[in-house]
């Protein structure tokens, strides 16, 4: 390596995270069940697609899987970044919807 290949520092990432290491280790047991679960759901469509069965049911479940995936991965790096989220059964507010007309 050269010295002005030094000169540019990708500085992004400076910011520590402190976790306490059980809350790391339950996600990444979380994750690496999801993963799994998407694994098998994409053999099992792989064995129907040789067997000569539609495989969309699996794929579906598959994508599913992922996208709770990447909603979980969207939470716990919002909540790093220090944002709260607040699931909607969370909220007393009402869209006007109710059967007594209620609304926010």
């Amino acid at each position: 390596m050269t010295a002005a290949s030094f000169t540019h520092v990708d500085r992004r990432a400076t910011d520590l995270l402190t976790l306490p290491r059980s809350a790391v280790e339950e996600s990444w047991i979380d994750v690496t069940a999801a993963v799994t679960e998407i694994r098998e759901e994409l053999g099992d469509a792989h064995r129907d697609l040789l067997a000569r069965r539609d495989p969309r049911l699996h794929l579906i479940a598959a994508h599913n899987r992922l996208g709770r995936l990447r909603e979980y991965a969207r939470r716990h790096a919002g909540e790093a970044a220090g944002i709260t989220y607040i699931s909607p059964d969370q909220l007393p507010l009402f869209d006007g919807c109710a059967p007594d007309g209620r609304s926010a």
